[in-house]
């Protein structure tokens, strides 16, 4: 089972601090690291620590302590899943077109027609559904 934690993250001189949040009334945690990287493990496995659970268990998502900096890296992931989920989409509509599309043309042809290499749009069609 995975704990998921919130890490409020300021920058000192030369590192991040997290502040944990989330834990039990009465524990504290702090972590530090010189890299972002570094920091969130450094955190993960002092909210381990506090828990009592074991290393890898505990997740802890940083946030920036400056809501105006927080809300760019928010906005970078939420525009980052739209994208992804427009790519699975795109790849599904590839898909269907091409699989229907190669029943009545060749793959090189249906790759022209979708704008692809005929090697791209060959992943989309099993070889039992290619016109030869």
């Amino acid at each position: 089972m995975t704990t998921v934690l919130t890490g409020i993250v300021t920058r000192g001189k030369a590192n991040w601090l997290v502040g944990l949040q989330g834990l039990p009334e009465g524990k504290t945690g702090l972590a530090m690291g010189t890299t972002w990287s570094k920091a969130r493990s450094g955190a993960q496995e002092m909210g381990a620590y506090i828990l009592g659970e074991p290393e890898g268990s505990v997740v802890v998502d940083l946030k920036l302590e400056d809501a105006g900096l927080q809300a760019l890296i928010d906005d970078v992931w939420r525009r980052r899943a739209a994208l992804e989920q427009a790519r699975d989409d795109l790849n599904a509509s590839i898909g269907i077109a091409a699989r229907t599309l190669a029943r009545h043309a060749t793959l090189r042809d249906v790759g022209s027609m979708l704008g692809y290499s005929f090697q791209y749009v060959a992943r989309f069609v099993p070889k039992a559904g290619r016109r030869t």
